[in-house]
């Protein structure tokens, strides 16, 4: 068996289960995936004791106690079976019974019909010798749900008829298009809803292991994506002397570091509080894994908005139009301040299920006294809000995060939180937040998509060298998109020797001060030409130069600790792209580069962003720190205070202790899908 069950022994006997070994062998290389190719599940990976669970081969069964401790029962052929204890609080393993084997059952199948007629070859449900049956039954005892080894199909059996045989019928496949499946773990869970791992072989990507589950009176299953491991630094593949550890096969490094299961899972359970376990072999691991249910905050939600480009992600897919890959996270609620006159919130709250709630804490705690969501979404970037003095548009993310975060210290527990771009528009509530977030605990990531683009050509800051100058193109407002440029910056200069060393000032320049400031030496005219040498929507027209296409320069200047510099040019009339540019410090030799964005439905850029999102949400852990966005946040405050007094340099101390070191790597994503018309669907 596949999972410890309170399975009668008389209905093993006539189902026919029989018990092989588990182990898969590795399928196809995984050829040109990474981190942006797929909406992965991030498991919590736990090693099980090798002592007992065995490598090589074996087999698991796993269920949950009254306790909420998770029971492996372990099995290496012929050497031992071990009962192995898991403390999903403490995250602890004990061993607490050991013993020798039990015997195979002989099967004895009852007869069947499959949708009124006897079950056919292709099911793998007919033919004696085939290979074993996943089996469980309902709480209610009258549904068994079956799932041949081989047999990309969920089968339901009523239990309730008379007579010796039983009639069921075909519910759906587990993994559509798949070219081939193998699925030797399956359980009911305490809910009713039935859970399978299941290693599936795609023609043209290879072998990935995926959680499916089903929805008693759902149309088909649902493949809820493959699964990575969230946690790789705690799988070891080499002893204290550095030698290589054996029987390592069962888990495949993709080129970007990610860590995937690569064999089939042989053991599954749904747990009360909805984390699902698996068990994988060489090493044998044991894999929480938990379908986040998030809350959706935003200002304002109509077509194009960020909500629409964010949030409806999580409905649509990540295309937008129900095509594509569906997200890893799942849209429980949502709270929209302000309501357009084309509001797409509504319809959607009816299309797919989702309710609007009147107030945030009724969003987080689905109209009761508690949290009630895995993580929340603020998205607050369109509506109609007033401007500060400094020409930045006041959305309310102090006031939507001071009412998330009022809900969990009423909870007495705190969720992983999302930002949609800036923390706020100015320093102080941008601070305010970041601090908040750490003192509750809640993991705190935010920012915009531009650090995932694609870049032509795709070069990234070598981590780790000196960089002397910075600088950067940009165009636009200067609140909403001179945050982007900023950013696009940061992500880079970050990467530098030493980290992030911190802003001990910035100013700004206007109009014919701009190019001043170039003939001063202010900013490196050589970079502004390799950055602008990138573009590639708006060519200069012959006998035109960029002063004279753009009437209203802005300059902002960036220094850092360290001695860097870092200049962002918008130039609105003359540039309509992010480039960039930078200077090594030890060669002088110059780097450049086009930060581009899909400028059409589904704007798939989008997509890279909502999938780091999904990451924090599953594992807990910012996939990029915050630290990037509290600086940006406060760059930008300082440069359009500068803009408001004059131009005048502000010195920052503040900025001066945001230090940081990332560990965020960009790579090129795929190439995006076909462009759609910007007002289509």
């Amino acid at each position: 068996m596949l999972r410890f069950s309170p399975h009668s022994s008389s209905f093993v006997r006539r189902f026919g289960l029989a018990c092989g070994c588990l182990l898969l062998a590795a399928g196809r290389s995984p050829a040109g995936e990474s981190i942006f190719t797929r909406h992965w599940l991030w498991s919590e990976a736990h090693a099980l004791p090798t002592d007992r669970a065995g490598e090589g081969g074996g087999r698991f069964s796993i269920v949950e106690g009254p306790n909420g401790k998770i029971t492996i029962s372990t099995v290496q052929h012929g050497r031992n079976a071990d009962l192995i204890e898991f403390d999903p609080q403490t995250k602890e393993m004990r061993v607490i019974d050991s013993g020798e084997q039990g015997p195979k059952i002989d099967p004895d199948r009852p007869a069947e019909t499959i949708d009124g007629a006897p079950p056919s070859e292709p099911s793998r449900l007919a033919a004696a010798e085939s290979p074993p049956i996943n089996w469980d039954i309902s709480s209610d005892r009258r549904t068994l749900y079956a799932v041949a080894t081989s047999g990309n199909q969920l089968y339901s059996y009523d239990l309730t008829g008379a007579g010796d045989t039983l009639a069921g019928h075909s519910v759906g496949p587990l993994i559509p298009g798949a070219e081939r499946t193998d699925c030797r773990a399956m359980c009911v869970g305490p809910d009713g809803r039935v859970w399978a791992g299941v290693a599936a072989t795609f023609d043209d990507r290879g072998q990935f292991l995926h959680l499916v589950s089903y929805a008693p009176g759902a149309d088909a299953p649902m493949d809820h994506g493959p699964i990575a491991i969230g946690n790789p630094e705690d799988t070891e593949f080499a002893d204290a002397d550095g030698h290589a550890l054996p029987h390592r096969h069962g888990v495949r490094r993709l080129d970007d570091g990610t860590l995937l299961p690569q064999q089939t899972a042989t053991g599954i359970c749904a747990a009360r509080d909805g984390t699902v376990y698996l068990t994988t072999l060489d090493p044998p691991t044991l894999h929480a894994v938990r379908i986040k249910h998030v809350a959706g905050v935003t200002s304002i939600y109509h077509h194009n908005a960020h909500a629409d480009v964010i949030l409806s992600r999580l409905m649509q897919t990540d295309t937008l139009d129900e095509k594509g890959q569906p997200s890893s996270l799942q849209l429980d609620s949502m709270y929209v301040d302000q309501v357009a006159e084309k509001d797409y919130s509504r319809p959607f709250s009816r299309r797919y299920g989702v309710p609007i709630y009147d107030t945030v804490t009724d969003a987080l705690t689905l109209g009761g006294d508690t949290l009630a969501v895995d993580g929340v979404l603020v998205v607050a970037e369109h509506g109609h809000y007033p401007k500060s003095d400094t020409g930045q548009v006041i959305y309310p993310k102090r006031r939507l995060l001071q009412e998330v975060f009022k809900v969990f210290e009423q909870s007495g527990r705190s969720v992983p939180v999302f930002c949609d771009k800036h923390l706020a528009d100015n320093w102080t509530d941008a601070k305010w937040l970041y601090d908040t977030a750490k003192r509750l605990k809640a993991p705190l990531m935010a920012g915009s998509s531009l650090p995932t683009l694609w870049r032509y050509p795709p070069v990234d800051v070598e981590r780790g060298v000196r960089l002397k100058e910075v600088v950067a193109t940009s165009y636009g407002s200067l609140d909403a998109y001179g945050f982007h440029a900023l950013e696009m910056v940061q992500c880079l200069v970050e990467r530098r020797a030493g980290g992030e060393s911190g802003v001990k000032a910035v100013q700004c320049f206007t109009g014919d001060a701009v190019w001043q400031a170039g003939r001063d030496g202010v900013y490196s005219r050589d970079l502004l030409d390799a950055a602008i040498s990138r573009r590639r929507n708006q060519t200069i027209p012959e006998g035109k130069t960029i002063e004279e296409l753009t009437p209203e320069p802005v300059l902002f200047v960036v220094d850092y600790n360290d001695g860097l510099r870092a200049s962002v040019l918008t130039l609105n009339g003359a540039v309509n792209e992010w480039t960039v540019a930078w200077r090594d410090a030890d060669d002088g030799s110059i780097e450049s580069t086009l930060f581009w964005t899909q400028e059409a439905r589904p704007f798939m850029h989008f997509t890279y962003l909502t999938m780091g999102v999904e990451k924090l949400m599953q594992t807990g852990r910012p996939t990029w720190g915050p630290e990037r966005t509290l600086l940006t946040s406060g760059i930008l405050d300082a440069a359009l205070i500068s803009k408001r007094d004059g131009g005048v340099r502000i010195e920052t101390p503040y900025l001066s202790e945001v230090r940081y070191q990332s560990d965020w790597d960009w790579q090129q994503p795929p190439d995006p899908p076909p462009g759609r018309p910007i007002m289509s669907q």
